[in-house]
Formats: structure tokens, sequence, C-alpha cells
């Protein structure tokens, strides 16, 4: 068959087992020649549910896709069915990732002798495939299902419930995944037995009636004591698609110009089905901080101002976020890292809606050896400022910075880490220069800072003097 890939069912030691071959694996290994077991025999290998990737040999196919499928045994059904389910999604990942195939031909990933039921393995196929397609419908232009003659009927039925092509096929398809379990962007079945119950926060509902007005789900008041569901709205709410983010990506990275391109460079704009993972990890995470905002009492945190907004804008009418070293290190190293992002969420929430946008004061002084916060902190406040807090951000004013920080922002910047975010730097050496920068609205307002900064200064001052007269 001339396609970009053909898919291939193979054990884990990516070695050919004769025992449990199709008639069609046999012809496939006769027509690819000798040369395929022998890159079989160095190619990577696969776990059960993964894929092994291998040239076409003497075949018309590009590549030969090595899907290792499950053992099926009706006391592990549902873990054969997820792993059954990751063969196609690996088998098409790779695809789409690697060798940019955009036409495929899959055969069965399961070898005879393990004993998957036809009919099982015909919906579970059918059904990865179509929702594979529905986010990466773009990256193919035919998928061919090759099975024998003699389990073509369940695969017809079964790519008539997901591929329904007229008005008699959607009612059947309806009838047929009525009552049905659901299933999760992958295709893997979710069961509602296995749901957490466990609440975010355990203690905070005092009684089922508190639950229900949290919550909307009713509950009988004699069943306070009883395990309800965390309810997260990253489930309840409408999520943008992943098509929609990736292109939103898209046209965020054509407004940037890497540092080492000319105008004319190509850019590489396609995101991987990781980096949409990626996004959609970054999303769940900020809707966990906004979620855990709302109900944790992170009234510590805020009273130590280690992040903190200021009362009053500044003269041409931005908020002011004032974040001082000395105490963001407090915090960390006494472990309240997660209670502090919360408390930035919180704090922050509101910046956004301003339309001349937010600067952030820096206080350098105090912190240990001179250099700035760890990337994996700068990458997780990265998150919890959101996406639109980053596009209204004016100016980063690092105060009294060190020669430690300088490089660091400077690698950082190089390396193109969060460049939206540190090619707004402005280094400020006093606090006078500070009060310049930042002029509050008002007439006697100036800008608080701790008292260690002006500290700090004023010994940075006096070693200086000191230094004149020797």
């Amino acid at each position: 068959m001339d396609v970009d890939a053909v898919s291939c069912a193979a054990n884990e030691s990516m070695r050919r087992v004769r025992v449990g071959e199709s008639e069609r694996q046999r012809t496939l290994h006769a027509l690819a020649g000798e040369e395929l077991e022998r890159e079989m025999a160095s190619a990577e290998r696969a776990r059960t549910g993964g894929c092994a990737m291998t040239s076409g040999c003497r075949l018309p196919a590009r590549r030969i896709m090595h899907v290792v499928g499950p053992r099926y045994a009706e006391k592990y059904a549902t873990a054969a069915e997820n792993a059954l389910c990751h063969c196609y999604v690996a088998l098409l990942s790779k695809c789409v990732e690697e060798c940019k195939a955009r036409t495929v031909a899959c055969t069965s990933p399961c070898l005879e002798n393990k004993k998957y039921p036809t009919d099982k393995a015909a919906m579970v196929a059918a059904r990865t495939i179509r929702r594979f397609l529905e986010r990466w419908q773009s990256k193919f232009d035919a998928i061919v299902v090759c099975v024998e003659e003699e389990a073509l009927e369940p695969y017809l039925e079964a790519f008539t419930v997901y591929f329904p092509r007229n008005d008699a096929e959607s009612a059947y398809s309806e009838a047929i995944l009525k009552g049905q379990p659901e299933f999760n962007e992958y295709g893997e079945p979710i069961l509602a037995e296995r749901r957490l119950r466990i609440d975010a926060r355990p203690g905070r509902l005092s009684s089922a009636s508190d639950f229900n007005k949290t919550t909307g789900v009713k509950l009988d008041d004699e069943c306070d004591d009883a395990v309800v569901p965390a309810v997260s709205s990253v489930f309840m709410s409408m999520n943008v698609d992943p098509e929609t983010r990736r292109m939103r990506e898209k046209i965020i990275r054509e407004d940037e110009t890497d540092w080492w391109a000319d105008e004319g460079t190509p850019k590489d704009d396609s995101l991987t089905c990781a980096d949409t993972r990626a996004i959609e990890d970054e999303q769940t995470r900020r809707e966990n901080l906004l979620k855990r905002a709302e109900s944790d009492d992170v009234s510590d945190v805020s009273d130590m101002k280690a992040i903190y907004l200021e009362d009053r804008r500044d003269y041409i009418g931005r908020r002011v976020v004032v974040a001082v070293a000395a105490y963001l290190e407090r915090l960390i190293k006494a472990g309240e890292e997660e209670r502090l992002l919360v408390h930035v969420t919180k704090e922050l929430k509101g910046v956004t809606t301003n339309a001349r946008g937010y600067v952030i004061v820096y206080h350098h002084a105090g912190g240990a050896y001179g250099a700035p916060p760890s990337l994996d902190f700068i990458r997780k406040l990265y998150i919890a400022l959101g996406p639109q807090h980053r596009d209204t951000l004016k100016c980063v004013f690092v105060v009294h910075p060190t020669s430690i920080l300088k490089a660091a922002i400077w690698a950082m910047d190089m390396l193109q880490m969060e460049s939206r975010l540190f090619n707004k730097v402005e280094y400020v050496d006093t606090v006078c220069d500070l009060r310049d920068y930042v002029r509050l609205e008002g007439v006697n307002e100036a800008l608080q800072v701790p008292e260690h900064v002006e500290e700090y200064e004023r010994d940075c001052v006096l070693q200086k003097s000191k230094s004149m007269w020797l």
C-alpha cells in the first residue's frame, strides 16, 4: 500500500515472533525483506501500549510503525482497553510529530495469540481514531484501517458508530452510545467509581448544606460525613479546544523575532502534541490556583508583604506591584512556595482590568548571594500571573541590582527564557531614582520602601565614602 506509514503488531523485545502473526503481518514482513528484521533488532524498545519506528525497507511506505498491543484477560479488561487505546495514540502521535506522515495504514496492534476480542478491539480503534482526529484533523489526509476478512463486520459496525455518514447511521450511533461510560480526550473510559472523591481542601465544608451552596450538588443533611466528590472549575467550565489554542500560540510567535534571525528567516511555528499538552497543563495549573485563591486563607503570607499591590497608582495611572527578595526567600525556605503562588494569584487578580497596565518594583537587597530567585520559581510565578498579566506588564524596576543578578537576567534573556518579561527590565541604583521613576498619584505620596532596603542603601553610601577617603 502506497502510504507514508504503515503499522505492524510487535512485541516489547522488537524481535519477530512468528507465533500469533496474521496473514497480513507475514506478508508485510516478507515484502519488507530481511533488512526489516535487522532494523528491528537495533530499534528502540517499546512497552505495551507504545510504538517504535523503522524505515519502510522495501515497502512503498516510508515508515513502519511497530505497535505493542496488550494481552487480553477478562479480569483486566479495563487495563487492556486503556493499553490498546494508548497503542493508537502513540502510533498517530509519532506520525504527527516525528515522520510527518499524512497517510497512514493501521493494522491491528494485537498479535492473534494475545486473544483480544475483535468486536471490542474494533470499538477501541474507531473511538480512539475519532478522538485523535478531533484534535489533529489537519495533520492527516487519510487513515486506512486494514483488517482480515473475518473481522470486517465488527470494524464496519464500530466505524459506523463513531463515523456516521447519514441520519440513519447517526440515530444508530446515538442508540449504541446511550448509557455508555464517558471517555476522555484520548478515548479512554472514565470510570465513575475510580474518580477521586477527596475534597481539594478537606475540612473547609462543615456540612452537606455548605457543599450544596458551593457546588450545587444536592446532598441530604443526614449524610454530613459522607464522602463527596471534589468539583473543579477546570472540569465544570467550557475550555477552548487545542486547535484554537495552537492558533493563538502561533499568532503570538509570529509577533516575536529570534535575536539571531534575519527578518526573512522563516519561523518554525508548528506545535507538537507535547506542546499542546504543555499549554493544557499550564491552563489547568492556573485554574487550580484561582480555585485555591477563592477558598484558602493565606492572610499570614499576605502579611509578610513579599509580593503586594500598592493602593495608589503611579502618576500615569499604572498599578504598582512590589516584590521583596528577602521576604520571598524567607517564605520559600519555610516551604510556603505554593501558598505564596496562591497569594500572588489572589492579590493580582484584578490588575488586568487596568487599561494602563502595571509595573513591578523588585527590591533585590537582602537576598542570598546576590542571585535572583530560582528559575523553577520564576516559571511557576509566570504561570500564576497568567497570559493577560504578562501582556499588560509595562516595566520591571530592579532596585540595587548586583552583577550576579544582571548576569543571570542577561543569560535568561539570551536563552529566550520568558523573554517577553526580561526585555522590560530597568535597573535602578538608588531609592531616590526609584521614586523618580515610579511617582505615585497625589502631591505628597511617595513609594514606601522596606526598612532593610533603606538601611542597605545607607551602608552602601557609607562604604563608598570610606573608600574615597582611603
